[in-house]
């Protein structure tokens, strides 16, 4: 193929170096032949031109999400599209580690309610640990994201997340058991269809969740963010998100809300943990 390419090009090159020239009269050349002969000569190019094209194969996509790469984004945008990310690795880590397995588990539900919930005084207004941590990144790279570089797929992803953990809210909170002696007996209260129809609404989430992931990868592909797994479905295992690396940022990200440590490990916290191995 790339010789056949070659060929025409070397063939078209050479009718566009003949295309100054003009059909003289020569002996015994009548009008007609001479006419056909200058058709033939203008048409050829075209037709080279146009065969050159159709072997060519389509031209090379551009890396990035909907034609758009981090460079293309506003620089405002590119900001938020980088400090969110970091966020979402954490987001996924507690989606996979915290929320489904008190999911899977009935005998933790009351454990699910309360990150599900807000606080419930109302006199002070408190969103729940799932929205802050989860929810949060997405609509924050929805706002922060052009529409058509991205930003209006991942509002779609985390309304859907959304919509997902508040019917799983729901379900939880009418099934859990808050106050009990046997935790193990809790959880045999909870029918195996219901565990199953909260699973549903997790996978829901997740599908949401991986959604967004893929769009910043795709965006932050070549830059220096490094590309976030995706959550995988429930009993496929969990072979790339480290629980090691999520419970020591846990730990030390309450720390720093308690004043533990240090402002200058603080601020470095997030990327102290993304760029551990463990």
């Amino acid at each position: 193929m790339r010789t056949m390419r070659l060929f025409l090009l070397g063939l078209l090159s050479l009718l566009g170096a003949a295309a100054g020239l003009r059909a003289r009269p020569g002996r015994g050349a009548a009008p007609r032949q001479l006419r056909a002969l200058e058709r033939l000569r203008q048409a050829a190019p075209s037709a080279v031109l146009a065969l050159v094209l159709a072997t060519a194969g389509p031209a090379p996509s551009r890396a990035g999400y909907g034609g758009f790469e981090l460079e293309d984004l506003p620089p405002a945008s590119q900001k938020v599209l980088l400090s969110q990310a970091g966020k979402l690795v954490f987001a996924a880590d507690a989606y996979l580690f915290d929320v489904e397995e008190d999911i899977a588990n009935p005998a933790r539900w009351a454990d699910a309610l309360s990150m599900l919930e807000g606080g419930r005084d109302p006199r002070f207004a408190s969103v729940s640990r799932v929205e802050r941590d989860i929810v949060a990144p997405l609509r924050s790279l929805a706002q922060g994201i052009p529409e058509d570089a991205g930003g209006s797929d991942i509002d779609v992803a985390a309304r859907q997340l959304d919509a997902a953990m508040s019917r799983l809210r729901v379900l939880v909170g009418a099934n859990a058991v808050t106050t009990f002696d046997n935790a193990a007996a809790s959880g045999s209260q909870v029918p195996e269809a219901v565990v199953k129809e909260a699973l549903g609404y997790w996978e829901d989430g997740r599908q949401g969740l991986n959604v967004a992931i893929d769009i910043v990868n795709q965006l932050a592909d070549g830059s220096a963010a490094k590309k976030i797994d995706p959550v995988p479905k429930v009993g496929e295992g969990n072979t790339k998100r480290s629980r090691d690396r999520y419970l020591g940022y846990k730990r030390d990200a309450a720390k720093c809300q308690q004043g533990g440590l240090g402002a200058n490990v603080c601020q470095g916290l997030m990327d102290k943990y993304i760029g551990s191995s463990k």
